[in-house]
């Protein structure tokens, strides 16, 4: 099984997402949370999904 890791700026925009939910939606908050888990274990799954930085770029 692969890990990933949230870089230490990712992960303190995400701490005041939490944050935010925790004040105003907890119900929210915890869909938000499932949801950009499974987000990353697609990645971890499917690394090539997606566009690449490159394609950004051109267009």
């Amino acid at each position: 099984m692969n890990h990933y890791i949230i870089a230490p700026s990712a992960s303190k925009y995400l701490n005041e997402i939490i944050d935010y939910f925790a004040d105003f939606n907890v119900t929210r908050g915890e869909s938000f949370i499932a949801a950009f888990q499974q987000k990353c274990q697609n990645l971890i799954n499917f690394p090539m999904m997606g566009r690449s930085k490159i394609n950004w770029l051109i267009y």
